[in-house]
């Protein structure tokens, strides 16, 4: 930002109107779609009974003093909202969840609620007196609702200033509307609220080349495997036509993938693969014109994860013979996800194997996936998750239980 937002509760800076930081869609939990996917006989008919929930919208802008963010829900009266700041169960007003990691050991969460009032959890621990101010407008409109404008200053998130342009960090929005039963977010979750497949990117200013060459709306940070590299392509000076080439390199030299833009094209896109053993954390993609002239550099994020998944068990306790189930998404490329095969094995407090099986392949984000028992004596498990041609990332570890049948046999 070139200037700071009035924190007045209202959207009247061009940042919370721009489509590149907005989103205006929230999502049903896919626990929740689920309810009526059973009850609908095809895709079609589950698109036209599912309910539309209360509009709501958000937006997300920085600067070198902090994060800023944007929440307006529809029909939310804050009057029913009645805890107070740093109160952990705040999520129990009506109000919106911001989730985002920085890095791989540290998660944090802001609840505001449709009063106003704010707490800011480090790791599911309260972070006391952050410096985290709240303006809120109601209602905003003749349906009711609220607006709420949030400032989230560096130092609470334990930084000393902003991002370098080009970082990305794993986020997400979601909207608790307890009043109405409604539980939506930006990218989908199986049914706790937190992170899924979105990620909010530090941008900085339009990355800029010689020859009025300007890149924006660039890929978030790489993962191991094959990825999508791509942006918008701007092209200020009118006497310079050249077609682009893009080249990323690995910290080593060695060519990572690339591709080509013609003199009319507004967006770029190649493939590109990542080792899986990676130990750096940037890559460079090299910009040139005609004749392989230089045109400049900028440096893209390269995430590094401990294991293969991020997972969450969503019916951790199963009675013998039906499923339980869980919500996986792959920290690989989305690229890759064609290919790798996600591989399930259960084991008992012994260590011995009860069970294994490959699945079928993954979507990028969120994947419900179900397990059944049948045949696997009650007691306490491990369930491993692993990604076929990503032995490197090791495995996710799960604990699940299987429990006597009430209606008898196993």
């Amino acid at each position: 930002l070139a200037a700071p937002p009035v924190l007045d509760g209202r959207a009247d800076e061009d940042c919370w109107r721009s489509a590149r930081n907005s989103v205006h869609r929230f999502r049903w939990r896919l626990s929740d779609e689920e309810i009526y996917r059973a009850r609908a006989g095809s895709e079609e008919e589950f698109r036209r009974i599912l309910p539309q929930p209360s509009s709501a919208m958000a937006a997300a802008a920085y600067d070198a003093a902090g994060l800023y963010f944007f929440a307006s829900g529809n029909h939310a009266d804050p009057a029913l909202s009645q805890r107070q700041d740093d109160d952990p169960a705040l999520w129990a007003d009506d109000g919106f969840e911001f989730f985002w990691a920085p890095n791989p050991e540290e998660l944090f969460q802001l609840i505001v609620s449709t009063s106003g009032k704010r707490v800011l959890l480090k790791n599911e621990q309260v972070v006391p007196s952050s410096g985290v101010r709240v303006a809120t407008r109601a209602p905003a409109n003749q349906s009711g609702g609220s607006e709420l404008e949030i400032f989230v200053p560096w130092n609470a998130v334990g930084l000393d200033g902003m991002p370098s342009a080009g970082t990305g960090w794993p986020f997400n929005i979601c909207r608790g509307f307890h009043s109405w039963g409604q539980y939506t977010s930006w990218t989908q979750v199986w049914e706790r609220f937190g992170i899924s497949s979105g990620r909010l990117f530090f941008a900085g200013p339009v990355a800029t080349f010689a020859g009025g060459i300007e890149l924006s709306d660039l890929s978030a940070a790489l993962k191991p495997g094959e990825n999508r590299v791509s942006g918008k392509i701007l092209r200020t000076d009118p006497g310079f036509r050249d077609a682009l080439s893009f080249a990323l390199e690995l910290p080593s030299g060695a060519p990572a993938g690339g591709g080509r833009a013609g003199a009319g094209e507004a967006e770029f896109a190649f493939a590109c693969r990542i080792p899986e053993s990676a130990e750096f954390t940037e890559c460079s993609l090299r910009v040139s014109g005609a004749n392989g002239r230089q045109l400049g550099e900028l440096r893209i994020p390269v995430m590094r994860p401990e294991e293969p998944f991020r997972a969450e068990v969503l019916r951790g306790r199963a009675w013998n013979g039906m499923p339980f189930s869980l919500a996986a998404t792959p920290l690989v490329g989305d690229l890759s996800l064609n290919r790798a095969r996600m591989r399930l094995t259960l084991t008992d407090p012994a260590g011995l194997r009860l069970a294994e099986t490959t699945g079928s392949p993954l979507a990028p984000g969120a994947n419900q996936i179900s397990v059944l028992t049948g045949g696997i004596p009650p007691g306490e498990y491990t369930l491993r998750l692993s990604l076929d041609g990503f032995e490197a990332l090791g495995e996710t570890e799960l604990t699940v239980t299987v429990a006597d049948s009430p209606f008898g046999g196993r």
